[in-house]
């Protein structure tokens, strides 16, 4: 089955779902979907999303990443949603690990 799908994404066929299994397999997905889909998240994330993600892996609380950037806090916790979002995370230690997994840190 693994072949089967190696095959159907070399063909430019790539999904999330033949990811998921191919990731699950022994044998590692494709390098051109990892760098597709890296590239992706990192073209979808804003330049201030990137720069809030960084100060994410800080210990740096949120008002304290507002002071640095002088933005309000109301405007980093949009950024920090929105990062979660785009990320498919649900808290700041994981927006972090996969931030790092993606090389964006």
């Amino acid at each position: 089955m693994v072949q089967i799908l190696k095959s159907v994404a070399a063909q430019g066929v790539e999904t999330e779902f033949i990811h998921d299994i191919l990731s699950a397999s022994i044998e590692s997905p494709s390098a051109s979907f990892n760098q597709k889909k890296r590239l992706e998240l990192v073209e979808s994330l804003s330049d201030r999303e990137l720069e809030v993600l960084q100060l994410l892996a800080t210990d740096l609380t949120v008002p304290e990443i507002a002071d640095k950037m002088y933005l309000a806090v109301s405007t980093v916790r949009s950024h920090v949603k929105n990062i979660y979002g785009k990320l498919n995370v649900h808290s700041r230690f994981e927006a972090v690990i996969k931030g790092q997994e993606l090389g964006l840190l």
